[in-house]
């Protein structure tokens, strides 16, 4: 459960705001419409099987590199700084396309955190 009353001074709205928008560029409204019921939105096809196999091989490939030095597998966060690849999907079109239909067009990311569920 979220702690919901810290910081009490300060004035904020802890709620869910449903998405919307009037004219999205590449999401349908009923997917829209799941994002805001379920959180999420499934299925989302972004790649092309290769570009999907292609992602794995390259983030299976940085997990071995991980554990090699000593890491788990929560450790691959803010790798964006000096991966290539993490960066690049960060700031893959098809992915923002996606995000800014719900977010709008002025996003900012703070973190990147690869869950491997092993």
């Amino acid at each position: 459960m979220p702690i919901t009353d810290a910081l009490p001074d300060m004035e904020r709205e802890l709620k869910f705001f449903s998405a919307t928008n009037g004219n999205p560029q590449k999401l349908t409204r009923a997917q829209i419409r799941q994002f805001n019921e379920q959180g999420y939105i499934c299925p989302l096809d972004v790649f092309t099987p290769e570009e999907a196999a292609a992602n794995r091989r390259y983030f299976d490939a940085l997990m071995a590199e991980a554990k090699a030095n000593g890491h788990n597998s929560y450790s691959i966060n803010g790798w964006h700084r000096h991966c290539r690849g993490i960066y690049n999907l960060l700031h893959e079109p098809r992915i923002l396309d996606c995000v800014e239909d719900l977010l709008g067009p002025n996003l900012v990311s703070v973190m990147t955190h690869y869950f491997c569920k092993e």
